[in-house]
């Protein structure tokens, strides 16, 4: 074998990565689509806009930062199918102060040599109702800095900015309602790697209800570009430090679960597709333990 070519193996995993990235980001003509944030919402099917309360929030409802216990860190990991040659990665911290809650996030999807993604989110968010007994109305918005780029025989790269909003209302501890939409002004990104470049506006709405004995269960309907789609997710508390998770979106089935030891949390997701087989994202979080208001009949 000639010195630095690759073997025939390589060359399929490389071919199966290139489709699944144009899959991902092209087959939908838009940047930034399906990206997989969390293990947690990845395993509940991603209905989670009524339900992010941590640093994912940056990405998912900025308005769910109001709901961060303090301070919150969390990192996902998540190789699409296996495939060696395609990474997928996310990275957020956010911050509560009395006045306002701040979150920074980065996202990055690769295909080594040709193609990247990169966005990065900074979301502000704030309560404007809280009750002792944690119904609350919280607002939020994001900025984003959007960069794609392809690499080989091309050097392209295409920057934009964004903006995005979010409300999450909970008139009840056990109740949340969530609106979000992101890329409001629809930035161009070009045509980089075939793509279609406008960033297409996205609108969220979701609903969850989380019974008293550690039960959640969450809807979210969305629509982009005059496309809806549907998703259902549920988690169930298994004592004090496991969480198992099942959710289905469109056609696709999820699962997962999570351990949490301390403030340190550990979460596991798959997702079915019918053509690849499954794809699993692992999460690391950390972030203060919050109080119940169901059982201790508080808020934060």
């Amino acid at each position: 074998m000639t010195r630095g070519c690759r073997p025939l193996g390589g060359h399929v995993a490389f071919f199966g990565a290139v489709v699944v990235v144009l899959s991902l980001a092209h087959t939908a003509n838009a940047y930034f689509e399906r990206m997989m944030i969390s293990a947690r919402s990845t395993a509940m099917g991603g209905a989670f806009v009524s339900v992010a309360d941590d640093a994912t929030s940056v990405m998912l409802n900025p308005a769910g930062l109001a709901g961060v216990n303090r301070y919150g860190f969390y990192s996902t990991y998540h190789k699409p199918y296996g495939l060696a040659e395609l990474d997928d990665g996310f990275v957020a911290g956010a911050w509560r102060t009395p006045r306002l809650s701040v979150g920074l996030g980065l996202y990055h999807r690769a295909l080594l040599d040709v193609y990247s993604e990169t966005l990065v989110s900074l979301s502000i968010a704030r309560d404007v109702v809280r009750t002792a007994e944690d119904a609350s109305l919280s607002v939020g918005m994001n900025l984003d800095a959007a960069t794609v780029s392809e690499t080989g025989s091309f050097d392209i790269s295409e920057r934009a900015f964004m903006v995005g909003a979010g409300v999450s209302v909970r008139p009840f501890a056990t109740v949340g309602l969530a609106y979000a939409v992101r890329n409001i002004g629809q930035a161009d990104l070009g045509r980089v790697a075939g793509g279609v470049g406008a960033l297409r506006r996205t609108h969220v709405m979701g609903v969850s209800y989380r019974w008293d004995d550690g039960v959640l269960l969450s809807l979210e309907r969305r629509v982009t570009a005059g496309k809806w789609e549907n998703a259902g997710g549920l988690e169930l508390e298994m004592g004090n430090n496991l969480t198992v998770r099942a959710g289905v979106h469109g056609r696709y089935a999820a699962g997962g679960f999570g351990v949490r030891v301390g403030g340190a949390t550990v979460d596991i997701g798959a997702v079915s597709h019918d053509v690849l087989g499954a794809s699993y994202v692992v999460s690391v979080a950390f972030s203060p333990r919050r109080p119940d208001p169901l059982s201790a009949g508080g808020g934060q």
